[in-house]
């Protein structure tokens, strides 16, 4: 397990989280589901990387389609993009989770 790092996602028990700071051993994080702002302990937490079924895009793009994990691997996962016809693999180092409202 990888440590976390201010500017990364977690998962966490009941969801994803955007690392915001780091503060008396405790992260502050909020909630990508419902941004709600919350502290959590190192614990609680576990580096995010795509899972099947996860909602995501592309990170930097931000006219990037949201897309659906099918097959999340090590390395790369294969998404089914809204725009596109076929499934693409992509690396998981250029996805995130998408916020929802």
């Amino acid at each position: 397990m990888g440590s976390i790092k201010v500017g990364q996602y977690a998962r966490t028990s009941d969801g994803i989280v955007f690392i915001q700071g780091l503060c008396g051993g405790s992260y502050q994080a909020v909630r990508t589901d419902r941004e709600e702002e919350r502290e959590y302990l190192a614990s609680d937490l576990t580096p995010w990387k795509p899972q099947d079924g996860d909602r995501v895009t592309e990170v930097g793009n931000e006219y990037s389609p949201i897309g659906i994990v099918v097959e999340a691997g090590a390395e790369q996962a294969l998404v089914a993009w809204k725009s596109l016809l076929r499934h693409v693999s992509f690396v998981n180092a250029g996805l995130e989770p998408v916020w929802t409202d």
